[in-house]
């Protein structure tokens, strides 16, 4: 049997067998859920180790809600409910994803960002994945967030951590307001477009600074018109001229920045399917991603999965993971 025909015929089996009883359907018909009695349900759950419960409550409850609910464990029972799920929950997988719920957005990047550049090497996916796909303004919280909670400014610590052409797009991602309107100036692209034909392929050797300058400074409408110029220019797309001028963590960079402005909901498509490849499992880039595009755009995406896979984004979630990891990450995207 073709792995798309067996994947989609155990997550049918699975929608089936769970359909009467799933802690998704159940808790999902709950009506507004209150946030003083969802932290006092997290808290018997936690002392009787019942993490099924921990997990049908905070999948199913939205980012502002699981907020609400942190701070009620906290006014009530004065302890810190990300700290009792580190100590609670065993299953790592599971562990991980609860307690980047119940962390503000800010908070969570912050911290996958020093995780990525503390200790020994450099984890150059997260990165990529975190400062090449968000706009000027979440980067511009997630420093002030970083410098809070680690007292250091998390430019300093890439440019302590990383090197080259790689290092100069990072530290313009972190440092170059991009204009986030949706104003198009057509003779602006058309200029914008020759920069980059003579910064690249139109003259010898490559002049990095220009690449750097637009791609993380303009609007991502504008880049967009300009991405069309550039081919009507030059006869190839801009990602073959990234291809060809760059190489390493610069271009993929690069090629990350190009993506996400010309579908963001493809692009992490496109790193979901390379989880699920196998190249980046153990980097939690699965729960990272689920968890930051969970009630912001997950349906575009799951559109996204299936246009280019051809298979449900939960068949192939449902043929990686299991137990409550699959539970809760289903709670999290939607069954349909």
């Amino acid at each position: 049997m073709a792995p798309y025909y067996k994947h989609t015929l155990f997550f049918l089996l699975y929608l089936i067998a769970d359909g009467l009883s799933s802690t998704y359907l159940k808790t999902s018909r709950l009506q507004t859920p209150n946030a003083s009695s969802d932290a006092e349900l997290l808290k018997n759950a936690l002392d009787s180790s019942h993490t099924s419960a921990i997990v049908s409550i905070l999948t199913n409850r939205s980012y502002d809600q699981r907020l609400d609910i942190a701070l009620q464990f906290k006014l009530k029972y004065g302890k810190i409910l990300e700290k009792e799920l580190e100590t609670h929950v065993e299953d790592k997988e599971v562990r991980n994803l609860l307690v980047a719920l119940v962390l503000p957005i800010p908070v969570f990047y912050a911290r996958q960002l020093h995780e990525a550049v503390a200790g020994f090497g450099t984890n150059e996916n997260i990165l990529i994945d975190i400062l090449c796909t968000l706009s000027s303004n979440e980067i511009w919280s997630v420093n002030k967030t970083y410098e809070l909670e680690f007292h250091q400014q998390l430019v300093n610590d890439i440019k302590g951590d990383t090197s080259g052409d790689f290092r100069h797009l990072l530290i313009s991602l972190l440092t170059v307001r991009r204009d986030e309107g949706r104003t198009v100036h057509d003779v602006q692209a058309v200029a914008d477009a020759r920069k980059l034909h003579g910064a690249g392929v139109g003259r010898i050797g490559t002049d990095e600074s220009v690449f750097y300058e637009i791609l993380c400074s303009r609007s991502y409408y504008h880049l967009r018109e300009v991405f069309d110029e550039y081919k009507d220019l030059s006869g190839h797309e801009i990602e073959d001229a990234i291809a060809k001028e760059f190489s390493g963590d610069a271009k993929n960079g690069l090629l990350a920045l190009v993506a996400t402005t010309r579908n963001l909901p493809e692009y992490f498509a496109k790193r979901l399917d390379k989880w699920m490849s196998g190249a980046d499992k153990g980097s939690g880039q699965l729960t990272r991603i689920v968890v930051a595009r969970s009630g912001v755009d997950m349906d575009d995406i799951k559109r996204e999965y299936i246009t280019v896979y051809h298979v449900p984004l939960q068949s192939d979630i449902f043929a990686h993971t299991e137990g409550l990891y699959t539970d809760a990450l289903f709670n999290l995207i939607g069954l349909y």
